[in-house]
């Protein structure tokens, strides 16, 4: 049965509680006791009051509105200290009514793509050597694997997939790119890719065709993409971000690809630097997709939460623990379907 509870709503300081938090979260420097007690008295005042009454319950759908949104519940401490990465699976939403006709969509398929497409490090873009040592990495973990990299990462190459209907055969679309945020207009957010090349272009000028600026828009997306996707992964700085809307979070990327048909995505909250997001796509995919079917014993929120445990918990030879600031294992969400 549906349960509701009643927040405080009156305290005029949860807003800036939240901004200093995400701007610590957002870079690597002090989480020392100030930040913690922070963290625990958001906690108290808007997790704790619904978290007593879940019981056994350790999946969490979160759809964030107001002074939330953008902070990942999953490093708020709990009673006992401990962050809830370590109490529960989090996923997220734009908004119910999406996330509610995600998992219709995905009841209703009766099979899934086998097809996976890497795409990123367009050259251009400012250099991301990173990126590129994470597709190839990632490249060897499948066989069937599509690689765009470099100057094969253009606008008008993924376009013509699109335009094809060729994307709905990919059952994991990861791109390792920049994302430009528009947090004006939504639609306008953008994945930086290549364009074409400059006799192409003067060809297309000349020829009345479309005119590649090297992104691919959140409105484009909507418009022209339609993929049966189990996952959309974008390894980019704040890819998860937007503009705020009143009771929907962001809008953005997250919605525009559910709504071009994928069934769920995963994005970053802020930048993160390129070794530990490799390593945290590397872990996830090997807990979610080690067989490169889907398959697995883990559902994708399960990967997610325990590929973060991980990260914070990596031991170096001697010994310290590189990434247990929450900057390095929060940053990336999952929004829609988490089976």
């Amino acid at each position: 049965p549906v349960q509701w509870t009643r927040l405080d709503s009156t305290d005029d300081g949860l807003a800036d509680r939240v901004a200093q938090l995400r701007a610590s979260l957002a870079r690597p420097g002090l989480w020392g006791a100030g930040q913690v007690a922070a963290a625990r008295a958001v906690y108290e005042q808007r997790v704790a009051p619904i978290v007593r009454q879940l019981g056994e319950i350790t999946d969490l759908v979160v759809v964030p509105s107001g002074a939330m949104v953008g902070l990942p519940l999953e490093v708020l401490p709990d009673e006992a200290g401990r962050p809830l990465v370590d109490r529960f699976r989090i996923s997220y939403a734009p908004s119910p009514t999406l996330f509610a006709w995600t998992r219709a969509e995905s009841s209703e398929r009766t099979a899934s793509p086998t097809g996976v497409l890497l795409v990123g490090a367009p050259d251009s873009a400012v250099p991301l050597p990173g990126a590129r040592t994470e597709l190839e990495a990632l490249a060897t973990r499948w066989s069937h694997a599509d690689l765009m990299l470099g100057g094969d990462a253009t606008e008008s190459r993924l376009t013509a997939l699109a335009e094809q209907g060729a994307l709905s055969r990919y059952r994991i679309l990861h791109f390792a790119t920049h994302a430009l945020v528009d947090e004006e207009d939504p639609e306008a957010s953008a994945l930086q890719l290549g364009p074409v090349e400059a006799a192409q272009t003067l060809a297309t000028l000349t020829g009345g065709g479309r005119l590649y600026d090297g992104r691919v828009t959140a409105g484009e997306i909507v418009a022209e993409w339609q993929l049966e996707a189990d996952l959309v992964v974008l390894s980019a700085c704040r890819s998860g971000l937007g503009r705020r809307v009143a009771g929907e979070g962001y809008a953005g990327f997250s919605g525009a690809f559910l709504q071009a048909g994928a069934r769920s995505l995963l994005a970053s909250l802020w930048g993160v630097p390129d070794q530990a997001t490799a390593r945290l796509m590397g872990r996830f995919y090997e807990l979610w997709d080690d067989a490169g079917t889907g398959t697995g014993a883990r559902t994708k929120v399960q990967a997610l939460a325990e590929a973060k445990r991980w990260l914070r918990n990596f031991q170096d030879e001697d010994g310290s623990r590189p990434w247990a600031h929450p900057y390095y294992w929060s940053a990336f969400v999952l929004s829609g379907d988490p089976g």
